[in-house]
């Protein structure tokens, strides 16, 4: 995509059974400025057509609603994406990783780092929360802070393995 746009994924059970966060979650998403790129997961499409939601999601000129998509074509929207909207902890860490804030849409994170670093803010299922968190992400440069390289530690690894196999 060439214009800005917001990853949205949803699947845990705590959003997903729970109507009124659903509901929640996407009158947020209703009132986003930017394009809305969501992998619906099988159980959030379910339960969109049982509250009947689902025709009306679908219908929001600013939603992009895509079938759930492979581990790298996932990461590669991520790291194009302006800022994830998502109930994964996984996805939170990778795009903590590719240096894409995130707004978590649960009361907490196993990820504390990625909140204490300035690149993760919970927000729950709260509408304001949700559209405040993706506003003060929009439009910011990406943090590069890597806690986890101790001391450069993974440019040293490259440089070796690319020194040990590029005689191969």
């Amino acid at each position: 995509m060439d214009e800005p746009f917001i990853v949205l994924t949803l699947h845990r059970a705590e959003n997903t059974d729970n109507v009124d966060r659903l509901r929640g979650i996407f009158r947020a998403v209703k009132n986003m400025s930017l394009r809305v790129v969501f992998p619906c997961h099988p159980r959030t499409r379910k339960k969109l057509a049982e509250i009947g939601l689902q025709e009306e999601v679908m219908g929001w000129i600013h939603m992009i609603l895509v079938e759930p998509l492979g581990y790298y074509s996932m990461l590669r929207l991520v790291k194009d994406a302006e800022v994830v909207l998502t109930d994964s902890g996984g996805l939170q860490k990778e795009a903590f990783w590719l240096g894409t804030p995130c707004v978590t849409l649960r009361d907490n994170t196993e990820w504390r780092e990625t909140i204490e670093l300035g690149m993760n803010v919970l927000t729950g299922a709260d509408p304001g929360k949700i559209e405040e968190g993706v506003r003060s992400y929009s439009g910011k440069s990406r943090a590069s802070v890597n806690p986890y390289d101790y001391d450069g530690a993974s440019g040293k690894i490259v440089e070796t393995l690319l020194s040990r196999y590029e005689t191969l």
